[in-house]
This record gives C-alpha cells, sequence and structure tokens, in this order.
C-alpha cells in the first residue's frame, strides 16, 4: 500500500518540520513518536478495529538521512524506515521525502503485509496524514508570512553619531549584492528626532521581515573630567594582580613602572646630593615636561581619555555623581525594550551589544527581566490551555545531570533546549520576547577586575546574590533526586495566575517561570571576540571569552584575525574580517526554518 502527495516546500524544510520531536505527534497522532536515529524505538498510529487507541510499537530499522550521517542517497532525498511486529511478521512502514525536478517536494508512505480486507483503511490513515502535513506546512507558513522581528543594537565608547552604527551593521551585515534591499525609515519609538531604523522585507529567504533600532546613548554621558578618569585608571592599575586578566597584566605592568619610575625622577634632586649641572639639567627638563604636559594632556586626554576612557569611567564606576548618568543610560535602554513589546508588532527580539555597549545591553536586560518576567498576558484565553513546565524543567535537569558530571555540556544542544524554553514560556502568556543575546568585545569578559568596587562588595558575591545574572542562573537545591540522592539544582519558582477559560475567571493555574536573575535561562548568550596576544596588540584585548566569568552556556566565538591591527572594531567590517560578520549574522539567528513554528501546532488524533 503506498500513498504521496506533492509539498511546495523543498524536501530540507519539510523533514527538519515534520520529524521535530515536538511536530511528530502534530500529525502522525498524539501517541505517535519517532526520532531519526537508527535502531531507535517508534510508536505510531493503527486502524482502529477494535477500538483500541494503544499506537503500534516498532523501531527505525533504515535511515537515509544525510543531517544524521547516513547511507548515501540522492541529493534533497530523507528516507527512514520503521519495522513494526504485525500479524507474526514484521510490517514495514517507510516515509520517504524528495525532491522534484519542477520545485517543491514529494512525500511518499508505503506500508507493506496489510491484510487485503483492511488496506483501504489504511490507505485512508495514511492519507489523512499527508493531509495534517500539508495542513501543517501550510499553517507554518501563513504565520510565517505574518512573523516579524526586532534587533535593537547598543553602541559602544566614543563620540559615536546617532544612526552610524545602525548604518554601519546594515551595510555590513544584509548585502545587497544577495538582493537583501533595506530601508532606513524614521524611528517612531524613540523619543530623539535625529534617530532612524530600518527595514529589511522578507524576500524569498525564510528570513522574518526585520526591523533594526539602534539605543543611542552617548549624548547621555557629557561632562566628563579628565581627573574622573584619571581617578578610575588608577584604580584599575593598581588593584590586586589576581584580578587583572592574564592578557592584560604586562601592559598593567608596564604602566605601574612607567609610572613609578617617573614619581622617583622627581624625587631625587630632593632627597640626594646632586651635582650643579645635573641639578641644572634636570630642571629644564622638568620645566619642559611640565609645560609640554598640559598641553600634551589637553590633546590627549580631551580626545582620548575623556571621550573614549571617559564613557567607561562615568557608566562603570557606581559613584554618587556618576549614578543620573546610568540611570538615564539604562531608563533609555528599558523604555525601548518595554516600547517594542507593547507594539505587539513582533514575536521575536534580538539584543547586540558592541564594547561598552554590551554592558549596558546587560543591564537593561536584568532591569527588564525583574520588571517584565511575571507579566501575564491574562486577556489571551488561546494560551491557557498550553500551560506546561516541561521544557523548563528539562533545562534544570539538564544543569543537574551537567553539574553532577553525568553528561557533558553540548552548547548547541543546550542553547536548543534554552529556546524551547522560551517559546514554552511565550506559549504559556508570558510576554518576553528576547530570545538571544549577542555581544561582541565585551568588556564583560573583565568584569572581575572592573567591578569589583571594594573588598566588601566583590564581583563574586554579587553573582551569588543574584544581583548579576549568569548563564546557566544562579541555582539553589530543591527537592531530593530519587536515584542518587542529591539535592536537584532548581532556578525556578510557582507562578499562579487566573484561568480566562473558566468561568468568570475565578480557576487559577500555576507554572514554573526563572526567579528575578534567570534571564539566561530562556534568553540565549553568543559570545564573538578576537583572541588577545600576550603583549596586547594583536586581537582585541578589551574582550574576550565570558564563559568563565558568566556561566558555562554562554557560546563564546573565538574569531580568526586576518589582520594584524588593533581588532576592537572590526566585527562588522565585511571589507576586513568577512569571516567576523559570517559569525555575527549566524549569532543572531536572523533565519528560520519552518520547524521553528511548527511547536505551537496542537497534536491530532
Amino acid at each position: 500500500m503506498r500513498v504521496s502527495a506533492p509539498i511546495d516546500f523543498s524536501a530540507t524544510e519539510v523533514a527538519e518540520y515534520i520529524f521535530s520531536p515536538d511536530v511528530v505527534s502534530t500529525w502522525l497522532g498524539s501517541q505517535s513518536r519517532i526520532r531519526t536515529r537508527l535502531y531507535s524505538s517508534a510508536s505510531l498510529m493503527q486502524v482502529d478495529l477494535n477500538q483500541d487507541k494503544k499506537p503500534e510499537e516498532g523501531k527505525v530499522v533504515s535511515l537515509l538521512w544525510p543531517a544524521r550521517g547516513g547511507n548515501p542517497i540522492p541529493a534533497g532525498t530523507y528516507q527512514i524506515t520503521i519495522s513494526i511486529p504485525k500479524y507474526h511478521r514484521c510490517s514495514q512502514v517507510t516515509i520517504r521525502i524528495s525532491s522534484r525536478p519542477s520545485g517543491g517536494c514529494r512525500i511518499r508512505i508505503e506500508q507493506d503485509l496489510i491484510p487485503v480486507m483492511i488496506v483501504k483503511s489504511y490507505a485512508l490513515l495514511w492519507q489523512k496524514i499527508l493531509n495534517n502535513v500539508q495542513h501543517l506546512l501550510l499553517e507554518a507558513h501563513n504565520e510565517f508570512r505574518r512573523d516579524r522581528q526586532a534587533v535593537i543594537l547598543v553602541h559602544g565608547i566614543g563620540e559615536q553619531r546617532p544612526g552610524h552604527m545602525l548604518r554601519e551593521f546594515m551595510h555590513n551585515i544584509f548585502s545587497k549584492d544577495t538582493g537583501e534591499i533595506y530601508y532606513i525609515k524614521p524611528d517612531y519609538v524613540s523619543s530623539l528626532f535625529e534617530m532612524r531604523m530600518a527595514t529589511v522585507p522578507r524576500g524569498n529567504s525564510l528570513r522574518p521581515a526585520t526591523d533594526v533600532y539602534e539605543l543611542y546613548w552617548a549624548h547621555l554621558i557629557r561632562d566628563t573630567t579628565l581627573p574622573q578618569v584619571c581617578s578610575w585608571l588608577l584604580r584599575l592599575i593598581f588593584s590586586k594582580k589576581s584580578s587583572i586578566p592574564e592578557t592584560l597584566r604586562n601592559l598593567v605592568d608596564l604602566t605601574r613602572i612607567t609610572f613609578i619610575a617617573v614619581f622617583f625622577l622627581i624625587l631625587i634632586p630632593i632627597f640626594f646630593n646632586i651635582p650643579a649641572i645635573a641639578i641644572g639639567v634636570g630642571g629644564c627638563v622638568l620645566f619642559i615636561f611640565t609645560t609640554a604636559l598640559p598641553v600634551v594632556l589637553k590633546g590627549f586626554g580631551d580626545y582620548y581619555l575623556v571621550n573614549y576612557a571617559g564613557d567607561g569611567a562615568r557608566y562603570l564606576e557606581p559613584r554618587a555623581y556618576n549614578i543620573s548618568r546610568r540611570q538615564e543610560i539604562r531608563e533609555a535602554g528599558v523604555k525601548l525594550i518595554n516600547a517594542l513589546h507593547e507594539k505587539d508588532r513582533y514575536s521575536r527580539i534580538i539584543v547586540y551589544g558592541h564594547s561598552l555597549g554590551s554592558v549596558i545591553a546587560y543591564d537593561i536586560l536584568s532591569l527588564a527581566w525583574a520588571r517584565r518576567s511575571r507579566i501575564h498576558k491574562s486577556t489571551v484565553s488561546k494560551a491557557t490551555p498550553h500551560i506546561s513546565s516541561r521544557k523548563i524543567m528539562a533545562l534544570e535537569n539538564l544543569l543537574d545531570r551537567i553539574r553532577s558530571k553525568r553528561v557533558e555540556i553540548d552548547l548547541n544542544k543546550v542553547q536548543e533546549a534554552q529556546h524551547k524554553a522560551w517559546l514554552e514560556y511565550r506559549r504559556n502568556g508570558f510576554n518576553w520576547l528576547i530570545s538571544d543575546f549577542v555581544t561582541a568585545g565585551s568588556p564583560l569578559a573583565h568584569a572581575q577586575w572592573l567591578f569589583n568596587l571594594d573588598a566588601e562588595n566583590t564581583f563574586n558575591d554579587l553573582v551569588i546574590e543574584r544581583t548579576f545574572p549568569t548563564c546557566p542562573p544562579q541555582a539553589e537545591s530543591g527537592s531530593m533526586l530519587a536515584t542518587n540522592l542529591h539535592p536537584r539544582s532548581v532556578f525556578t519558582f510557582t507562578h499562579s495566575f487566573k484561568d480566562m477559560n473558566s468561568e468568570n475567571g475565578k480557576k487559577r493555574l500555576s507554572v514554573q517561570i526563572p526567579h528575578h536573575g534567570g534571564l539566561f535561562a530562556i534568553t540565549r548568550w553568543t559570545n564573538l571576540f578576537f583572541p588577545c596576544s600576550r603583549s596586547g596588540l594583536r586581537g582585541d584585548p578589551i574582550g574576550g571569552p565570558l564563559s568563565s566569568v558568566f556561566g558555562s552556556w554562554i557560546k563564546d566565538i573565538s574569531l580568526v584575525q586576518a589582520s594584524r591591527t588593533f581588532a576592537h572594531s572590526l566585527y562588522v567590517k565585511r571589507s576586513v574580517e568577512p569571516r567576523a560578520v559570517q559569525n555575527l549574522r549566524m549569532a543572531l539567528r536572523l533565519d528560520r526554518s519552518l520547524a521553528y513554528y511548527a511547536s505551537s501546532s496542537k497534536p491530532v488524533d
């Protein structure tokens, strides 16, 4: 018995869609299960002859799957065969998805060893299943056509001009050579009349329509003085050696030696008997030095120290005279995030921060999460029947297995699990759209050096108390596991809300959600950096890996530097570092597959 149907999507898209674990039950039946793994167990629907709802049990005996490294087959062809013990023999069900020369693909289902009297019933069953596949694909495609996503850019230090980062980002990330057209438009979300946003139409790819916004904050840090910058730099230079990053220790040591040498050169003529000629020469040198120094400091200090290092000094130092500046920047960022959420136009938001902008982005995400994480769209009654905590609980179980050394960290699987938990969180009715956080050249790599304000409030202490969210979140001991009797790691709590489907909304539903520092349980964090040499002259001395500081679930991507120059500003320079731009685009995950939309479908029987 064989049935088939044409599909207007590529074979790869269809295979990824219908065989993803969350989708199989939506077209095969609620109790069906298939994994694209050789010799794995499988469950399939059967013709209901005796009112028996139990599915048929079998296993995968043949797998021709390019993505799984299966046997060689024609390009664009996927095939899986399941053997089911039946009628004292083994009946085999083969599902084949193959590309068509005219475009799209054809899906074919074949089953052998079916008694003649029920062949028609099985043909109707499999035809119904094919109709389910076509319906799901059409539903996912329509959802994709309606979908829209947003990207928030946060620029780094320096006298940035409004829109500079936006235009540079658009020019390098989206290539007009490949037909990716974008339009610069007025930004009606920002309160600054100077700002613009960009829109990229969906085109023919599986990238939804994308709007790009820039969080501009350079105008909010003004009136920085040279003493403020020098005070901050001296605190860093003369901090404990253990807190200084290894890549910067040589540079810091050289600065210390230079500073001490100049200090002693000034003191030697005062405390020791020096010949008159030497005093004269020294006096001339000192006069020239003291005369030229203000001029040098005026030019160098005003342009580089004040305009560049000054941004770090004012934002990273939570002193009384800096708090108002930090507050204004963070308020602007949180307002932008809230505005994009409240527009009810986007299904997903990605945040990208470069240099000091990554620190600002990290802060505004943490603050926005603390205020938005419990906001539930109680008026959306469609979400309540799907209330579930399975995906977020699976994340906790994964963290527990990793910490107990029972499994190794696979960041691809971790981020896949995080994304499923985010989708579940959204389906449960919680209004948190930020799925990905991407950083490049981030000073957060040196957080233990930059954020250690005093001996009583170290960075590590603030991490433990969840002031600084980590990835994975800081967990606490929960219930004991019966298998090995060790405390289970948990980072969620039970949150209840009204069920709008119940009579008068009196019934309450409960679900597990991450705590106030659990942002990066469901928001993936990817970090890009150029490795820095010991001298600090090659690579990016400002950025670096973050997983050792903010958690092992951060996906650090080390970029191979082709240029020998200071690489801190090369993350979006396609003409200089095309591989860096390619990695950044992959980290943003702008493109999607149809499988992304499948998890919202309901199982069918």
